[in-house]
This record gives C-alpha cells, sequence and structure tokens, in this order.
C-alpha cells in the first residue's frame, strides 16, 4: 500500500466531508431541530447510503456515467430541484413559524434511516466525490475489491467521526449548542 496515496485519500475526504453539502444542511438542521438521539437514523442512513455510493463507484458506475453522460445530468437536475424544495420549505417556515402539536399531520420529524441512504442517490455532492475518489485513488489497489477495503473505511471513519461530533454540538441538549457549522457528511 503507498502510505502516501492513503494519506491523500484521508485529506481528500476530510476536505469534501467539511464542505457544505446537501448531508451537512440536513444532518445539521435536524440536529438543531429534533436532538442528536434523533438525528441517529439519518446519520446512520447517510453513512449506509454513501458507502454504498462508494462501492457502486468502485465498481463501474464511473463506466457507466462516462456511457451516458447526460445521467450525470439528470443527477444534477434531480439534486438541485431537492434542495431547492427543501431550501423553500426552510425560508417558509423561519418567515411563518406555526406551532404544530406533536402527533398531528403535516409535523415535521427527522428523516429516517432508509430516507438518509436512498438520499445518497440524489445528492451531487456525494456523486462527484465517490466517483473523483474511485478514479483518483484507483492506484491503491490493483482489484477493485482491494480499492474497496482501503477507501470505505478511511470514508466511513472520517465521515462519521465529524458528523457525529457535529451533530452533538448542535443538539440542542448539548450546552454548547449552537450554529457553529456543518454536520461533516457529504
Amino acid at each position: 500500500m503507498d502510505l502516501a496515496l492513503y494519506s491523500s485519500l484521508i485529506l481528500f475526504v476530510i476536505a469534501m466531508s467539511i464542505t457544505p453539502g446537501p448531508n451537512n444542511l440536513m444532518m445539521m438542521s435536524s440536529s438543531i431541530l429534533f436532538g442528536f438521539r434523533a438525528t441517529l437514523p439519518h446519520w446512520a442512513g447517510v453513512q449506509l447510503g454513501f458507502n454504498a455510493l462508494l462501492i457502486a463507484s468502485i465498481f463501474g458506475l464511473g463506466e457507466l456515467v462516462e456511457r451516458f453522460p447526460q445521467s450525470l445530468t439528470v443527477v444534477k437536475v434531480a439534486g438541485s430541484a431537492w434542495l431547492g424544495w427543501m431550501a423553500w420549505l426552510y425560508l417558509r417556515a423561519a418567515l411563518n413559524p406555526q406551532p404544530v402539536k406533536s402527533g398531528e399531520a403535516g409535523s415535521s420529524r427527522p428523516l429516517r434511516f432508509h430516507e438518509g441512504a436512498l438520499f445518497q442517490l440524489i445528492n451531487p455532492k456525494a456523486i462527484l466525490m465517490t466517483i473523483s475518489a474511485s478514479g483518483a485513488f484507483i492506484a491503491l489497489a490493483d482489484l477493485p475489491v482491494e480499492r474497496a477495503g482501503m477507501m470505505i473505511p478511511a470514508c466511513f471513519c472520517v465521515l462519521a467521526l465529524n458528523a457525529l461530533q457535529k451533530s452533538m454540538m448542535l443538539s440542542p441538549c448539548c450546552p454548547r449548542a449552537g450554529p457553529t457549522g456543518g454536520a461533516g457528511v457529504a
């Protein structure tokens, strides 16, 4: 294993995990609104979905995008539309707060595990990050299975630890809670 290349992978994952993105926004909002414990299923779904996307990239998603470049445009448009819709909902809620009783139809809730995982399929930052990483760090190993075995632990550990730390800091039950940054995932 090339230690310099693996170190650059770790730095790439750190850089990508602290930059703003859809997961950062959603997990930050969820931590603030619902607390750390209620955000855990969402966080776990993001971790599973992102790593499944990374495995797909390592085993050929890049080839698929190369053959059908319009598929990347579809992902970008769908991801942008989703982000625009979420931004509109957040803006509307901020401008016109309505007290909602728990259990009422239409009350907000944190994303569930499967929703966090499936969101990665239309998350443009996650898709571009996984395709970039699987192509840029192809020299880590000759076989795709070996590359996946090296890249997934690096991505999972960095993303997971960063996300948990930020979510805990943003949780309303934490004494240091406040808008201090993103949740640390793509």
